[in-house]
């Protein structure tokens, strides 16, 4: 049995609001999920895509955007995560003149709460590749014990097709699927910071396996961990990210059949934008404008970094700003993948 009980901490509440700030959004809920093509997300997330288009009508609070053209740099995850996560390209820091840090400390720099909870047993992306160039920032609230239970994670064989974060079945633990673990840790910290500012990190491997069938079974998960906040009044000041990295790259049937849609989808992944209309009414024009250009991981990290400390004159490249309309797949890094920039 795993039970989850999120405390406050109230000596950091005092730490952290005697710090502020011009953020844009006071609350901000990212979404990541690894290998989920926009494709596979409308086919395979149908009530959580519905949520999202149902808080894009005009009658809603919120205004909700989606990237028809975000690109991924490579079809694998670490440039792409790095880029996002760090604001760079992993297999370009190595020749970085100085430290890069992590996103997150400049949500702490900005006296926000931050909490991560994951379905993968690792505390940092940099577990698995190390480097002096890339600092990680540790979350104040970290959610990732039951994703390393060894009744889930074999920690023997951890890439499993039938056990774990890379199982083709359904992953459950002590009779509730993990990603239930996730939502639930993710609520816990929300609702245990009401009023201050944070940002929370859901991290989820459900889509990276070789059917694409698995990422269904958090549809409901996912369309109610939003909707219950929305019913209960906690998104009025939330700005939400669902992404991915890049499309399903493992090799099933689809990829063996080298169904050129295979490339596409691995090229072409998730991006959504959800805000309150009150904080997405200044940017609306531009970001409606992005919509349908090309876009990449460096200007989803750019626009966490706006989210928290503004639209500051070093963050040109935000989804918040009007971004190039000639911009190409060169420009983006482009590597070991074809460009598929026209796609939608």
């Amino acid at each position: 049995m795993v039970k989850i009980q999120v405390r406050r901490d109230e000596e950091l509440v005092k730490e952290r609001s005697k710090i502020k700030s011009g953020n844009i959004s006071k609350n901000v809920i990212v979404i990541y999920i690894d290998a989920l093509s926009r494709a596979n997300a409308l086919r395979k997330l149908k009530k959580t895509m519905k949520w999202f288009e149902k808080n894009s009508q005009k009658d809603s609070k919120f205004d909700t955007f989606q990237f028809f053209k975000y690109h991924s740099m490579t079809p694998y995850t670490t440039n792409n995560l790095y880029e996002s996560l760090f604001g760079t390209q992993f297999s370009l820091s190595a020749g970085l003149k100085q430290k890069q840090q992590s996103y997150l400390k400049t949500y702490k720099e900005n006296g926000f709460i931050t909490g991560h909870s994951t379905d993968f047993c690792q505390t940092s992306p940099l577990d698995l590749y190390p480097w002096d160039k890339l600092v990680d920032e540790p979350y104040d609230h970290e959610g990732i014990s039951f994703a390393c239970d060894p009744h889930y994670t074999d920690p023997v064989s951890p890439y499993s097709l039938f056990k774990g974060p890379y199982s083709s079945q359904r992953r459950c633990l002590y009779g509730k699927e993990v990603a239930d673990y996730v939502f639930d840790y993710g609520n816990q910290f929300l609702r245990a910071y009401p009023e201050e500012k944070k940002i929370l990190y859901l991290d989820f491997l459900d889509a990276h396996e070789g059917t694409g069938e698995v990422v269904k079974y958090m549809d409901d998960k996912l369309v109610n961990f939003l909707s219950n906040l929305e019913k209960d009044g906690m998104l009025e000041d939330t700005s939400i990210v669902l992404y991915s990295d890049h499309g399903l790259h493992m090799h099933g049937l689809f990829y063996f059949l080298q169904y050129e849609v295979v490339n596409i989808e691995i090229a072409l992944p998730t991006l959504f934008l959800t805000m309150p209309k009150k904080i997405s009414a200044e940017y609306k024009d531009n970001i409606k404008s992005n919509e349908q250009k090309l876009v990449y991981a460096h200007d989803i990290h750019n626009t966490l970094l706006s989210f928290a400390n503004g639209l500051q004159s070093n963050v040109n490249s935000s989804l918040l700003t009007s971004l190039p309309l000639d911009r190409t797949c060169q420009d983006i890094l482009l590597k070991d993948l074809s460009c598929f920039c026209n796609y939608n």
